[in-house]
């Protein structure tokens, strides 16, 4: 079981830094940040589309642990979708479901 957490943490670090090198916003391990990213473990892929405030839940279930859908839940999870410009800011990210 810690081997597949670690494999999973590693994917969605490397989706993590692929949005980060192809988009100007930047996901960043949280440290104190009032609005963030939580990401879960709850029945699908989803998250709330754009900017929630506060903590986000991002849900990454078995099924969506691969870069590309990383890479889009985060392109939604943070508003930048192909109609968006301009959101350029730092998020922070919780690592909580992956132990």
């Amino acid at each position: 079981m810690c081997c597949a957490a670690a494999q999973e943490k590693a994917v969605v670090k490397s989706a993590i830094d692929d949005f980060n090198s192809f988009t100007c916003l930047e996901f960043v391990e949280r440290t104190n940040e009032a609005d963030y990213i939580n990401i879960v473990k709850d029945g699908g892929c989803w998250s709330e589309v754009g900017r929630s405030g506060g903590k986000q839940d991002l849900s990454l279930s078995d099924d969506c642990v691969y870069v590309s859908i990383i890479f889009e839940s985060l392109s939604y999870t943070s508003g930048k979708t192909s109609q968006t410009t301009g959101l350029c800011k730092k998020v922070g990210v919780v690592f909580s479901l992956i132990r």
